[in-house]
């Protein structure tokens, strides 16, 4: 079955990203269809219990947004959707997007819109492509993701972590940063949330299991800007977790609930030995780029969606009508994506509605 949409806006990814993005057009008054890839709405954030810098929940503002966006009439939403093509040019796109509907039959739109904005996010590099750390061969090394993931529900209840090879009692902990970032064989450049999202997440250990739990964190450095992360910084340091100024070559692992961990402390010049019943990598945000050639856009030095200049104006793209949101430009924290979000929305309003079609 095949059907025709007119909208003003295509928003593809309903992430933070894509839902910040719809509400705001529908705001300045455009209709809006947003096409998600998924079976739900909030992309990686629905993962975690709690968001730095101040450790609160994100649930109630995500659900308020998605709520809205859900319910707006000038949002159109599509889960569980493909772009499979893109023709035409700016308040001229004929998009080709796959779906399911509720009887699970494929359902092809045309969808007739003015501009398009990208907001796929970004995809969590693999750390499996670094063997010295052992993801995906021992069931205590655990990315950042997956961390919120599987402890959502003790940290939002406050109940103690576990580890997870046996469900056994965690007394020490290692998080290592950088773990693909700002590295020349993989990404250049800093992920700027895998130092705040240590943070955070070893300050939540020591609130739940205090002197009880030895928690670590191996660090080139702690990279920790912004109005209220410096007191995260300080908040984590007090609550008795230990900084150790450097990273592990590799980890080897004691049994099958435990890994020794050896690193060389620049701060103290001493090699230390660590017996760690669980291991988090924070890793690099890799590029997501699968609509590249569906839309003929460049690409950045560091792999990333490349906007018109890196200082002036990150929303837009050469491709005229088509604008760039969120992590979908490089790496952003939440914050940082939500306002990048709405400037896109606004940058791709004032377009259309502009006399002029230079």
């Amino acid at each position: 079955m095949t059907k025709t949409v007119f909208s003003d806006v295509l928003v593809i990814g309903g992430g933070i990203a894509g839902l910040q993005a719809a509400k705001k057009l529908s705001e300045l008054g455009l209709k809006v269809f947003l096409a998600e890839r998924e079976p739900f709405l909030g992309g990686k954030l629905n993962s975690f219990a709690k968001v730095f810098p101040d450790n609160s929940s994100p649930g109630k503002f995500l659900g308020e947004l998605i709520d809205f966006v859900i319910k707006d009439e000038n949002i159109q939403v599509q889960t569980k959707a493909e772009v499979k093509e893109v023709n035409g040019k700016f308040k001229g796109f004929s998009v080709k997007i796959e779906s399911t509907d509720s009887s699970k039959k494929p359902v092809e739109t045309d969808l007739k819109v003015s501009a398009v904005i990208i907001a796929t996010g970004y995809r969590l590099f693999d750390a499996g492509k670094m063997p010295q750390f052992y993801y995906g061969k021992h069931r205590n090394v655990l990315t950042g993701l997956d961390f919120e993931e599987m402890f959502k529900d003790n940290i939002l209840n406050q109940k103690p972590l576990f580890r997870p090879s046996d469900k056994g009692k965690l007394a020490s902990v290692v998080f290592i940063l950088c773990v693909g970032s700002r590295d020349e064989k993989y990404q250049v450049n800093c992920c700027r949330v895998g130092c705040l999202n240590a943070l955070k997440q070893a300050y939540e250990l020591k609130q739940l299991h205090g002197e009880e739990m030895d928690v670590y964190i191996c660090y080139n450095d702690i990279r920790a800007a912004g109005k209220e992360e410096e007191e995260l910084y300080r908040r984590t340091r007090e609550s008795g977790v230990l900084f150790i100024k450097g990273l592990p070559s590799e980890i080897k692992p004691l049994s099958e609930n435990q890994l020794n961990i050896e690193v060389f402390d620049l701060s103290t010049y001493k090699l230390l030995s660590i017996t760690a019943d669980l291991v988090v990598l924070e890793t690099a945000l890799s590029p997501n780029t699968d609509l590249k050639d569906k839309l003929n856009l460049p690409l950045g030095k560091d792999g990333f969606y490349r906007e018109v200049d890196i200082k002036f104006n990150t929303v837009e793209t050469p491709i005229k009508g088509v604008f760039l949101a969120g992590t979908s430009q490089g790496p952003k924290t939440i914050s940082e994506t939500i306002e990048h979000a709405s400037f896109a929305a606004l940058e791709a309003a004032t377009l259309i509605s502009s006399k002029t079609n230079l």
